[in-house]
């Protein structure tokens, strides 16, 4: 496991630098406190902080428990300091505690990958660190590996993770999971680094599909501070059903990936089709006959641990048919998995009229699609 020396910080000159920039702005949940610039970009990056995090907690399935606030301070590039790094998170002990601070420089082409891959960062290092507060000056900071973060972020609703499907597609003979673990992406070509976020991809997926796979990725998250040099170990000590043949279970989910890409693009009307058969879930609850429900319902009232367990395979299964979909649809089927997403997590707010637009634009698509059809026959 990557480490990194803690870098000590005094607190009377963190007090002299934010005494000088004292316009800031504080997110909605508190979390992340950011300096500089002006208010419309501190809001940018407060709003890709908030949602960052509630899509990893989406994930893990677990609630908002943080303890130790991010400080982002926000800098503008300067033509005499062209070296000043695009992002920089340190990690830092004072007297009160532990401090994440991430600095990042503004700039007209900001890489906003970059700004979001360090704000995951510096969130897992805050719930790795969260029940342990007081670290001895000298020691060893245990960064969240990369496949964790990668993962994370292509699992987020709305990415595009076709040049992930077709990057692994494309390899003949895949990494064992050994060897994948032990990479470091930081010296690989372009190719090399698009291949290893598919890995990732995989990985993540994978132990998400395991029972209870988000508490367990959560728990993993939560002994890194901990970790050995053995990630392999590290992650069948959280995942036992990886004991008995981790390598199978790893190629098994290469091959679901892989599959992906042999599927053709499904037609308007097949991509139609399989929507409304995923948002029609199974609900099976205990010592009762299964039913059909449909996605707007479980918007009505408080889930059973069975309804969330149904949201859980909707994400999935959107996950999967999202790329096979005809291209007028894909927005649509992205905003079904957040929806997915937030009743999962108990948020109901907004979302009856969330999919009432949905089902008036699917309609109007479907009437414009006809329209155009009857044409062509026409001409």
């Amino acid at each position: 496991m990557k480490r990194v020396a803690i870098v000590l910080f005094a607190i009377a000159n963190w007090q002299l630098i934010y005494g000088a920039q004292p316009e800031h702005s504080t997110s909605p949940s508190r979390q992340f406190v950011i300096y500089g610039a002006d208010a419309k970009a501190r809001g940018a990056i407060s709003g890709l902080a908030e949602q960052t995090k509630t899509d990893l907690l989406g994930l893990l399935r677990q609630r908002d428990d943080w303890k130790t606030p991010v400080v982002v301070n926000l800098q503008s590039q300067q033509s005499n300091l062209p070296e000043l790094p695009p992002a920089d998170l340190r990690f830092s002990q004072t007297g009160f505690g532990i401090k994440l601070q991430l600095d990042l420089t503004i700039s007209k082409n900001i890489d906003v990958s970059l700004v979001q891959r360090e704000l995951l960062r510096a969130i897992l290092l805050e719930m790795i660190y969260r029940n342990r507060p007081h670290i001895t000056a000298g020691a060893l900071l245990v960064e969240p590996p990369d496949w964790l973060i990668d993962g994370a972020l292509a699992l987020a609703p709305g990415r595009d993770r076709g040049p992930l499907i077709e990057a692994v597609g494309n390899t003949e003979k895949p990494l064992p999971l050994e060897k994948f673990l032990g990479q470091r992406p930081g010296f690989l070509d372009s190719a090399g680094r698009t291949l290893y976020r598919a890995y990732a991809f995989a990985l993540v997926q994978m132990l998400l599909d395991e029972k209870n796979g988000g508490a367990q990725l959560a728990k993993y998250i939560d002994h890194l501070y901990d970790s050995s040099n053995d990630p392999l170990a590290d992650l069948k000590a959280q995942f036992p059903s990886l004991t008995d043949d981790a390598e199978r279970t790893w190629q098994l989910a290469l091959n679901r990936l892989k599959s992906l890409q042999t599927f053709r693009l499904l037609t308007f009307a097949e991509s139609e089709q399989r929507l409304d058969e995923l948002l029609r879930m199974k609900i099976l609850e205990p010592k009762k006959l299964e039913k059909l429900v449909r996605l707007g319902e479980l918007a009505q009232h408080k889930l059973s641990a069975s309804e969330k367990m149904a949201l859980d395979q909707l994400k999935r299964d959107l996950m999967f048919l999202v790329p096979q979909t005809n291209p007028v649809l894909r927005s649509i089927g992205r905003e079904y998995q957040e929806i997915a997403a937030l009743l999962a997590r108990g948020k109901r707010r907004g979302v009856p009229k969330r999919l009432s637009r949905l089902e008036v634009t699917r309609q109007q698509l479907a009437a414009r699609i006809e329209r155009n059809r009857r044409l062509s026959e026409l001409v």
